[in-house]
């Protein structure tokens, strides 16, 4: 009983570093421990909101095949981003585990020096968290909003003899539901925004809880390091042989925790990646085509940016997991292992050989998820995005 108060108490999830993204997951309908009708519900009104844009977008899809082979690509990079979600919520098993884990450790170090390494971690993935959130939403309300605005703005304070032309956030035709867009232009911008902030939404739950998982690891990483630095301190041999016995626990746990981040968004990643790396290039032509026009043209280029963004922080946490993963083996070597005893020495020994193969994280299984691959998937986009340049 006492241990179920002590993880009620402490849970990060609830009232800890983590909060915010319970409650991100929670509106999209991903937070496993939600009751059925709390997900069902969540996810249906993403569906819905998310397909009222798509039938308008569809109905003037079908009222000129020139507009399907020249906006097809716009198409792909407003809706595509609902995939990733529904892969998530396929995982719902795997999440819970990885949250339940999450939470063992924290119970497990609570009385170990190692704690405040894992508290240190927490925060740097709290911190992570709101930085992304800042910038996707701010994003999200700039292309999906803001830039729209612009003639209207320019009207009032630049007028001419005639009206500006309207934008809008989306190429759509909304006489499906019996409304001009021209005449109800707020009602539409204001529906685009929501579509916006949804997959905001979206982008910033999943994206965020593989950011606080790896911090969380990389932090177990770092924790075997420390354990193992007092072992020098110590001149029982009990005391070494629970220090040892500690690390070796919390080395198997971020292991295993590592690997099972690996295989749950792997084959999310690897979509994410190959989508990403079209667009890009898409994007950034999109935006070349309408120099002309300021206002597209910004809020292409934003888009663009915001895919790059998407890509690094993908790749950031990738990084940081193979970094820390490999630091462990420079770790147990510095340790002061040869004033060991030969027993230890021996379990040491095993512990070195594991750290010789360091954490990854994958897109696909083909595509490591690091700073150097990241700058190779934006060579092979400038270079597609120098193909269809010239193409066109």
């Amino acid at each position: 009983m006492d241990g179920e108060r002590g993880a009620k108490k402490m849970d990060i999830f609830t009232t800890g570093y983590y909060k915010r993204n319970r409650i991100f997951m929670i509106t999209v309908g991903i937070w496993p421990e939600s009751s059925k009708f709390s997900k069902n519900f969540a996810r249906t009104l993403v569906l819905i909101i998310s397909f009222s844009m798509l039938l308008p977008q569809v109905l003037l899809g079908l009222q000129s095949i020139s507009y399907i082979t020249a906006r097809t690509e716009k198409f792909h990079s407003k809706t595509l981003r609902n995939v990733s979600p529904i892969m998530v919520s396929l995982g719902m098993f795997q999440i819970e585990m990885e949250i339940n884990r999450m939470r063992e450790d924290w119970l497990i170090l609570r009385e170990t020096p190692a704690f405040g390494i894992i508290h240190r971690y927490a925060l740097r993935g709290a911190l992570g968290t709101t930085l992304y959130m800042v910038f996707v939403f701010s994003a999200s309300t700039l292309i999906f909003f803001l830039l729209p605005l612009e003639p209207i703005i320019l009207d009032i304070v630049i007028p001419l003899n005639e009206s500006r032309s309207k934008i809008y956030a989306f190429d759509s035709d909304y006489s499906i539901y019996g409304i001009s867009t021209d005449d109800h232009y707020y009602f539409t911008l204001i529906h685009s925004l929501a579509i916006g902030l949804i997959l905001a939404d979206a982008i910033v739950s999943i994206d965020t809880f593989v950011l606080i998982a790896v911090e969380h690891c990389c932090g177990l990483f770092e924790a075997v390091g420390y354990l193992l630095q007092e072992m020098h301190e110590e001149h029982s041999p009990w005391c070494q042989n629970q220090i040892i016995r500690k690390a070796i626990f919390v080395h198997k746990r971020a292991i295993s925790l590592a690997e099972h981040i690996e295989s749950s968004f792997t084959m999310m990643f690897g979509f994410v990646v190959l989508i990403n790396m079209i667009l890009i290039s898409i994007t950034a032509l999109q935006a070349m085509l309408e120099i002309n026009e300021l206002a597209k043209m910004a809020r292409f280029l934003v888009f663009t940016v915001g895919q790059i963004t998407h890509l690094l922080f993908l790749s950031i946490p990738g990084q940081e997991l193979y970094d820390h993963s490999s630091r462990v083996f420079r770790t147990i070597y510095d340790s002061h292992w040869f004033e060991m005893s030969t027993q230890h020495q021996k379990i040491v020994h095993i512990m070195l050989m594991r750290s010789m193969k360091p954490s990854l994280m994958t897109a696909g299984k083909f595509y490591h998820m690091n700073v150097e691959n990241f700058k190779n998937i934006l060579q092979a986009s400038m270079s597609y995005f120098t193909v269809f340049l010239s193409a066109r």
